[in-house]
């Protein structure tokens, strides 16, 4: 079964203003804070909040009333497309915004509800409140612009009597235009102050010492050429024991 809701605010800005707006993409996501896209005509197509929302203009009352075509993306698939009926109504302090959703899937209501008063009631308020104080800031500024001095009623009188001639326009700007004021003395020029003395020069660097040259590399001495090996000397052959003579009896 479908469902249905109503939810309304007070928004700071007039009908035609938030009329154009809901069908301009590019303020439809700046006062909402999510990317839209929008037209102005019947049969348009539109989004909102990145591509989450997205339907069709059905019927456009300009400054009082927009019906469309309403779906998000969590509708079940095959489901038809809800419609949303925004009312707007001229009040104390801005305008009374009244939206009517209808032909909502069956449990979604509200969380649709909330998400009208969340996303786009409170961002709104918000949005163009901030736009009305740069307005009425532009408007302030432009009251303490000074006037622009005008030539005196008497210069235009004067010449409006007397016969006209070429020579009049600029008779009259001569006269419009203000008395010069004298130009003050110049102030006497001061003197330069008297150079500073330059700095003595500085001393001459001391001239640079020789640098001495490097000893000459002594040549490797000769190696000596190694002795020639001893002989060994011959083996001594053991000398045999002497036969001891044996005693004579």
């Amino acid at each position: 079964m479908a469902e249905s809701f109503s939810v309304s605010d007070l928004i700071p800005a007039s009908p035609e203003r938030i009329y154009n707006a809901w069908l301009d993409g590019g303020e439809h996501a700046a006062m909402t804070g999510g990317g839209a896209t929008g037209d102005r005509n019947v049969g348009g197509q539109f989004t909102a909040w990145d591509g989450y929302i997205k339907g069709v203009n059905l019927e456009l009352e300009p400054g009082k009333r927009i019906v469309q075509a309403w779906r998000s993306q969590d509708f079940p698939d095959g489901s038809a497309d809800s419609r949303i009926e925004l009312l707007l109504e001229a009040a104390d302090g801005g305008t009374r915004i009244t939206l009517n959703h209808t032909e909502i899937p069956d449990g979604q209501s509200g969380d649709y509800e909330e998400g009208w008063r969340d996303h786009y009631f409170t961002p709104m308020r918000k949005y163009f409140a901030g736009s009305s104080a740069d307005t009425a800031s532009r408007a302030a500024t432009t009251r303490s612009m000074p006037a622009i001095a005008m030539p005196p009623a008497e210069a235009w009188e004067e010449v409006a009597e007397e016969p006209t001639r070429p020579d009049d326009i600029h008779r009259v700007a001569a006269k419009a235009k203000p008395a010069a004021k004298p130009k003050a003395k110049a102030a006497p020029k001061k003197k330069a102050p008297a150079k500073a003395k330059a700095a003595p020069k500085k001393k001459k660097a001391a001239p640079k010492k020789p640098v001495k040259k490097a000893a000459p590399k002594k040549k490797p001495a000769p190696k000596k050429k190694p002795a020639p090996k001893k002989k060994p000397a011959p083996k001594k052959t053991a000398k045999k024991p002497a036969k001891k003579k044996g005693k004579r009896t």
